[in-house]
This record gives C-alpha cells, sequence and structure tokens, in this order.
C-alpha cells in the first residue's frame, strides 16, 4: 500500500507546482512546451553541423543559425 500512495504522490507533485504558476509564468511553460519539437530540432541541427575551431566554414553555419533564431527576438548579433 505504501509504494502505491508514494506513486500517487509523485504524479500529484507536477499539478501541484504548475498550479502556484503566475499566469505569465503559465504562459511561459506553455510557450516552451509547445516549442519542445522545434528546438529540439534546431539543437540537433547545430550539434551535427561540423563547427571545429578550425572548420571556419562550419562555424559561419553555425553563426547564422543563431542569427536567424536571434534577430527575430529582438537582439543584436555580431
Amino acid at each position: 500500500m505504501r509504494p502505491l500512495l508514494i506513486l500517487l504522490a509523485l504524479f500529484a507533485l507536477p499539478t501541484a507546482a504548475s498550479a502556484r504558476l503566475s499566469p505569465a509564468e503559465q504562459g511561459m511553460a506553455s510557450a516552451v512546451t509547445a516549442g519542445q519539437d522545434r528546438t529540439i530540432a534546431l539543437l540537433e541541427r547545430l550539434v551535427n553541423r561540423n563547427s571545429g575551431s578550425l572548420n571556419l566554414e562550419g562555424v559561419r553555419a553555425v553563426g547564422q543559425m543563431m542569427r536567424e533564431e536571434l534577430e527575430p527576438l529582438g537582439f543584436t548579433v555580431r
């Protein structure tokens, strides 16, 4: 019986934690969840690009990928 109670308590924790989020935090959490597949795909493209220190073309390509992600968010990329 005790293991069942522990298991039920563990399932209840995420619900209790998200219930304490402010509306702004709930929006952020939803945005992160919604963008998870896109973010993982970006990470995969970044790590699969050969961008070792001596591969200047690869370094530039990774920089361009990051530029394309950050500039639309309002960042200045140099």
